[in-house]
């Protein structure tokens, strides 16, 4: 190994635990806990400009849902474990789990819940870059619900660049205290059906939630990480141990030379 050589692999080894750092700093704790619950109203849209077409039976069916109730399971580190009940108007239900990591945003249950004490210009599931996952908050406010008024995170943003879909347009909206969702506008065109518009909107309607410590506790008074001084340390001991190598085989060369 040469120095250039060696200094490439200490600066990559470097950005890897850099980078590291930089996600294990978060404080990706979940601002919900067992037992929390918070139920949303649900109806669905559908326009068209073909004057032949016709309402689709799946849009038809979920007008027919009159409530969709979320009760956590489970919250350990990044990962939230949910379960989902689908009140219908016909007075029956149906429930399935599901699951969401705060980190990446993988799971079933993205954007129903994420990180809390996030700030407007911060990245919601900043692992999930590649895979679409993550958003920017856009900006913080003050909005009033039927439980009271809250602090919120808004997002929007309108996805084109998209295989199946011509647009996919987002707004939702945050509780910033625990991360829960509490208003998501999803508007849609297909290019298999690109004279159709869908559309969801999902509402708070009730919000029992207890705000844990991490989600009460201000961003900057989360304990503070000792892996600048790490890197510090493992970055100086890889080019000394490179340098060395390299005197070495300079000194080896010129015994030989």
């Amino acid at each position: 190994m040469n120095l250039k050589s060696a200094v490439k692999a200490a600066a990559s080894f470097l950005l890897f635990l850099m980078f590291i750092n930089l996600v294990s700093s978060q404080a990706f704790t979940p601002g919900v806990s067992s037992g929390d619950t918070f139920t949303y109203t649900f109806c669905a849209f559908w326009s068209s400009t073909d004057p032949e077409a016709s309402v689709p039976q799946d849009i038809l069916a979920m007008n027919e849902t009159k409530l969709i109730k979320i009760t956590v399971h489970q919250a350990v580190g990044a990962m939230v474990i949910m379960n989902i009940t689908k009140e219908f108007v016909n007075g029956t239900e149906i429930s399935s789990q599901i699951w969401v990591n705060l980190l990446s945003g993988e799971g079933d249950g993205f954007g129903l819940i994420i990180a809390p004490n996030l700030e407007k210009n911060i990245l919601a599931y900043p692992m999930g870059f590649n895979m679409s996952n993550s958003f920017v908050i856009d900006e913080e406010l003050v909005k009033t619900y039927p439980f009271g008024k809250r602090e919120v995170l808004h997002h929007t943003e309108n996805k084109t660049s998209l295989s199946d879909y011509r647009y996919i347009y987002y707004d939702m909206y945050f509780d910033k205290k625990t991360g829960v969702m509490l208003e998501w506008y999803v508007e849609q065109v297909s290019r298999s059906a690109p004279k159709d518009k869908t559309a969801f909107l999902w509402t708070i309607k009730d919000f029992n939630v207890k705000e844990s410590e991490s989600s009460t506790q201000p961003a900057e008074e989360q304990p503070t990480s000792q892996w600048p001084v790490t890197l510090a340390v493992v970055a100086i001991f890889i080019l000394a141990v490179a340098v060395l190598i390299y005197r070495k085989k300079r000194g080896e060369r010129r015994r030989s030379g």
